[in-house]
């Protein structure tokens, strides 16, 4: 982490015993360390808590995985539903694999789990049919799902007691609502680029934001130029429909690789111009190649911004607040 020109580091959990980490996440004062691993012809998942200024750390079960299959690619994605010190924490991890079975090469899992409980509950998404769900949010013990690029319905699971999951489907009124088919466009000097929208879902106190990420790319090459901008919507339940926000008051949106949440402009050491709030902060790697910003919201501008010299060789970031809880 960096402030002005000041650069930190953060020593590895004292109980981390595994070598490289597979995944790094905030959730805001601690950071969780996945790795996964085999055991048996098993493949698990383990996830470990560290509040690097408490000096706290708790591990969660171990996840178990797919077995039984040759592997290609497995990638996990963990969502929570607040601060690991809340009665209602809660953490949902969705597994997904690609496999050399010509029958079923892509898999999901999603699967959630409390604090005390001693093992992961799976959630059951049968009746989506074979639907890969990428976006996720927890509301009030309600997981929201969407899949990538499709904002015409939401699937929603309540997670209040592990042994009755209900799930129910929320059907847009205005599926179209939010544009995520890409555009296409050629320079002066005949470079043809096209322009597509990258999804993320978060939530705002009691309300579920759907933000579109706009970024450009070279057509051939699929060189990744930077983003363009950014477009939020809110989910109306009583519709259901999406309702385009303009302005986010006094809060900000944090963006990073893993996850995107909403914060007061209050709860950050900002410059004078931005302490007023209505701007999205982003820090995303594509392909290795970083790019960090300011976007208003407002007026739709933003700025480019460069990595700490120290930094320069990451492979991806994240943003943290360091808190004692």
């Amino acid at each position: 982490m960096t402030q002005e020109d000041t650069s930190y580091t953060i020593a590895p959990p004292r109980t981390w015993k595994h070598g490289y980490v597979d995944g790094l996440y905030s959730v805001e004062g601690w950071l969780v360390f996945q790795k996964s691993y085999y055991d048996k012809h098993q493949m698990y998942d383990l996830f470990l808590f560290s509040n690097p200024v408490s000096g706290e750390e708790f591990e969660l079960p171990h996840l178990p995985l797919f077995s039984g299959q040759i592997v290609t690619d497995v990638s996990v994605k963990l969502v929570f539903s607040s601060t690991p010190d809340s009665s209602d924490f809660l953490v949902v991890a969705c597994a997904r694999i690609l496999s050399y079975h010509p029958n079923n090469r892509r898999k999901q899992q999603l699967a959630f789990c409390k604090v005390a409980d001693e093992s992961w509950t799976i959630i059951l998404t049968d009746e989506y049919g074979p639907t890969l769900f990428n976006q996720f949010v927890i509301l009030d013990w309600k997981l929201y799902v969407m899949q990538s690029n499709i904002s015409d319905f939401v699937a929603v699971f309540n997670l209040r007691y592990s042994n009755i999951i209900t799930s129910e489907r929320l059907d847009m009124l205005n599926p179209n609502a939010i544009p995520t088919e890409p555009s296409f466009e050629v320079d002066k000097d005949g470079v043809q680029y096209y322009n597509k929208s990258e999804v993320c879902m978060t939530r705002d106190g009691d309300e579920l934001l759907f933000v579109l990420h706009l970024t450009k790319h070279v057509m051939h090459s699929r060189r990744f130029v930077g983003t363009k901008g950014f477009r939020i919507f809110k989910l109306d339940i009583c519709g259901p429909r999406w309702i385009e926000v303009d302005d986010l008051g006094d809060r900000v949106l944090l963006i990073d690789d893993t996850r995107i949440q909403v914060i007061s402009a209050k709860e950050i050491n900002l410059p004078e111009k931005l302490s007023g709030g209505n701007f999205v902060l982003f820090s995303i790697f594509k392909r290795l190649d970083p790019d960090l910003g300011v976007f208003s919201s407002k007026d739709k501008s933003f700025k480019h911004l460069s990595l700490h010299p120290t930094l320069q060789d990451s492979s991806g970031c994240l943003w943290f607040m360091p808190s004692l809880w």
